[in-house]
């Protein structure tokens, strides 16, 4: 009888398989990248904080752009964890 789990051996998820001997998948970033990191994390604060003032000081009209402001803010915080937490790796499937 052949095991149905057979063809997963192999897999780094699999319970039977090696650590990842590539070391840890968050490494701590170097010094430019989480300079960035910070400084995207700022402007992701600074667009929010200017979206909501908007709206406040100038009222319900001021809603689109301050949605733009706050889909600006979102991006800029995803781009600022994506730095602060070593960067993007595009070769790290396991069937390319």
């Amino acid at each position: 009888m052949s095991d149905d789990n057979a063809h997963w051996q192999g897999h780094p998820a699999s319970p039977g398989a090696a650590p990842n001997a590539e070391g840890p998948r968050v490494a701590l970033p170097p010094a430019d990248q989480a300079l960035r990191g910070v400084a995207l994390g700022g402007l992701g604060a600074l667009l929010a904080m200017i979206s909501i003032g908007l709206v406040r000081r100038v009222g319900p009209l001021a809603s689109p752009i301050a949605a733009v402001g706050g889909v600006g803010s979102f991006l800029a915080a995803w781009a600022a964890l994506i730095h602060l937490t070593g960067g993007e790796r595009f070769d790290d499937h396991p069937f390319l």
